[in-house]
């Protein structure tokens, strides 16, 4: 939810508070001003595809579900929610998808559990599902959560900034991120366990929605949880930490990634 009024007066009204220009208002008293122009990003058509058991190398790829009813020109954004005990990078990106954080392992032999982020801008060549490819010398088995969805009014540069992650072997904080305009704030995190969710995010900054949680089910008595929270930021901030906890406590990772708005 973004700010409407202040004392009664429309946000469409207002040209400054206390002397500060609304473009350089991020929220205020905790609630998120609304982006600066344009209509609405909005997150919509949230599709998650599970893997409960079998190896996912380079020969092995996982078939993700697309979001149905997509259309040529939409953003779509994928995150990879993997529990892996090979602590390894993936073997690539999917043909025609740009990897976030490409080269940045968000996991670690701590948090037994992954995430990756895939974007691209829709152009009807995607068929009903993505192949993605897993690590170049996997060959254990990986629970994983491929979740797909589209976000609106999304710039034509997407990434306003990728945090960096942080790992534990339970409850974990996600680092600050300095976005560089108005966004899409989002925190992801995933867990290792198939039993973690729901979750809980609270950033001192933003008031979090929550976007998914989910679980890869369980095998041989493991598994993996993944979850995603957002705001809209309306200017150029700094987002402070998050902190995140599963209803259990196990390996995790978290961390932040700001979608920079049309």
């Amino acid at each position: 939810m973004a700010i409407d009024k202040i004392n009664t007066t429309a946000w469409a009204s207002i040209a400054s508070v206390t002397g500060v220009a609304k473009a350089s208002i991020a929220n205020f008293n905790g609630v998120d001003a609304p982006a600066a122009s344009g209509g609405d990003m909005e997150i919509s058509v949230i599709t998650q595809t599970a893997f409960h058991y079998g190896a996912w190398n380079t020969s092995t790829s996982k078939s993700i579900t697309m979001p149905s009813g997509a259309s040529s020109g939409d953003f779509c954004l994928m995150v990879v929610c993997s529990q892996n005990g090979s602590n390894t990078l993936w073997g690539g990106t999917p043909s025609g998808w740009t990897m976030a954080n490409a080269g940045v392992h968000w996991g670690s032999s701590v948090s037994d559990s992954d995430i990756y982020i895939y974007y691209r801008v829709l152009d009807g060549t995607e068929g009903s599902t993505v192949s993605v490819p897993g690590a170049t010398t996997s060959t254990s088995p990986q629970r994983v959560i491929g979740t797909t969805m589209l976000i609106s009014n999304v710039n034509a540069s997407p990434i306003s900034a990728l945090g960096s992650h942080a790992v534990g072997s339970s409850n974990v904080t996600a680092p600050t991120v300095s976005s560089t305009g108005a966004g899409l704030f989002l925190c992801l995190c995933a867990l290792d366990g198939g039993d973690g969710e729901p979750f809980t995010m609270t950033n001192g900054s933003f008031t979090l929605t929550a976007g998914w949680d989910t679980d890869g089910g369980r095998n041989s008595g493991k598994g993996v949880s993944g979850g995603m929270q957002y705001s809209t930021i309306g200017a150029s901030t700094a987002t402070g930490t998050t902190a995140c906890s599963g209803i259990v406590g196990d390996g995790m990772v978290a961390g932040h990634i700001v979608i920079a708005k049309a």
